[in-house]
């Protein structure tokens, strides 16, 4: 009878948790996509694509939510109806009636293991990639809601855009013998070519650039957590361009005049970040900061340490001090607040389930809405402590305490309720 009744209850919970779930997930999953719609000005698929990334990570924070709405609608619904008093008549303790919703949350810290462990970081990195390989949109994109596109090399405003032209462009790069240049023209073309049509990665530096330090796209090459993105080309024809030498302004004097052609290639480093890191690789980038994040390490320290002076080395040994702090910093304020928010779903449905029972007559929203409290605050305390952590790695441990305050509160309340039912 026993077993039947908790089967009973778990299967009530489980068809609430899913249509909860779901359906609070769908919503977070394209509120926190449209701002990233607004940001790159993606298409239909692109965007389609984009929600369905997002769905694993917005169900760690949906999850619990729908595990705390449901444990106080079923178990409330149960107390009202006297279901719970008939059932404590028949000799059934309240620790058996209970025993469900303590499946119920060990269900939703293993899967929310499984989304935080392999899901949610494969599912960030897709999600960073989707859009990004239409520059041409991305870039008409930018420059219609901001007038301005940065690249690595140049930066280009426009006063006008009407694809594929640009009216009123103000140009900003660099010549070839490295000095700074910015020009105008009335108008120019943009067009772009496809990635495969871009070209391979630019060779190995001759013998004579040899000892000169490595460019970021050479240290990425031979790190693992870092690759060299080539996005294609971009055509750029200016007309009536007049570009001068940014030094002598006040000279004018031109360095070029015309309507020549820029043809540069679109290349990037795209870094793997913490979000996107397996809690195996977030405890080795703790525990081995330098080898988790090479390419940040390298990046500070490339160079030749035989040729640059003791205050230089000096100065460098400090900066990768201060790196390797950041590092394992944010490894750590990931890894901690990933199992904070495993544990917040357990005690979440517990304190929905004591107080749907004890609200019996009638007020299970009541009951739902006090119990928000303390999850409102077992969240924004996993949030806050992640980011107090990284901001401030000088005491990163003793900041891990901020995260894990909330689910101390509610384990506290939890407690309270679970010990004055008992009693009852």
């Amino acid at each position: 009878m026993r077993l039947i009744l908790q089967r009973y209850i778990l299967l009530e919970l489980l068809k609430a948790f899913v249509l909860s779930t779901a359906a609070i997930t769908l919503f977070l999953a394209i509120a926190y996509a449209l701002s990233r719609l607004r940001e790159r000005g993606l298409g239909p698929s692109d965007s389609v694509s984009l929600v369905l990334y997002f769905i694993p990570a917005m169900l760690v924070f949906a999850m619990p939510i729908g595990a705390l709405l449901t444990s106080t609608l079923v178990y409330g619904r149960l107390a009202h109806d006297n279901e719970i008093t008939a059932c404590r008549a028949s000799g059934v303790s309240m620790a058996t009636l209970l025993r469900p919703v303590l499946v119920l949350g060990l269900l939703i810290g293993v899967m929310n293991f499984v989304l935080f462990d392999r899901v949610i970081p494969w599912a960030r990195a897709r999600a960073a990639k989707v859009g990004t390989q239409n520059v041409e949109r991305i870039f008409f994109h930018s420059m219609r809601t901001q007038m301005h596109v940065s690249f690595r090399d140049f930066f280009i405003s426009a006063n006008y855009v009407q694809d594929p032209m640009l009216y009123g462009v103000v140009l900003r790069t660099a010549a070839p013998d490295g000095q700074n240049i910015v020009g105008y023209a009335p108008a120019a073309m943009v067009k772009f070519l496809p990635a495969e049509t871009a070209g391979a990665a630019p060779a190995p530096p001759p013998a004579a650039e040899a000892d000169r330090p490595p460019t970021q796209e050479e240290v990425a090459a031979r790190c693992w957590d870092a690759s060299v993105v080539t996005r294609g080309r971009l055509f750029l024809r200016l007309f009536g361009l007049d570009m001068f030498d940014e030094g002598k302004l006040s000279n004018w004097g031109n360095y070029v005049r015309g309507s020549p052609s820029i043809v540069p290639v679109l290349r990037g480093v795209q870094v793997t970040e913490p979000v996107q890191m397996t809690l195996g690789e977030l405890r080795r980038a703790y525990a081995r900061p330098e080898e988790a994040f090479r390419y940040q390490w390298e990046k500070e320290s490339r160079g030749d340490p035989q040729k640059i002076t003791p205050a230089q080395q000096a100065q460098l040994a400090r900066s990768l001090r201060t790196i390797a702090r950041w590092i394992k910093a944010c490894g750590l304020a990931e890894m901690q607040s990933r199992y904070a928010s495993m544990v917040s779903g357990v005690l979440l449905v517990v304190l929905g389930a004591v107080l749907g029972i004890r609200f019996r007559h009638g007020h299970i929203l009541t009951a739902f809405f006090i119990s928000m409290g303390p999850a409102l605050f077992a969240i924004f305390a996993i949030l806050m402590g992640a980011r107090m952590v990284k901001e401030d790695p000088a005491h990163m441990h003793n900041l891990v305490a901020v995260i894990w305050a909330g689910n101390i509160v509610v384990l506290v309340i939890d407690m309270i309720v679970v010990g004055r039912l008992m009693r009852q």
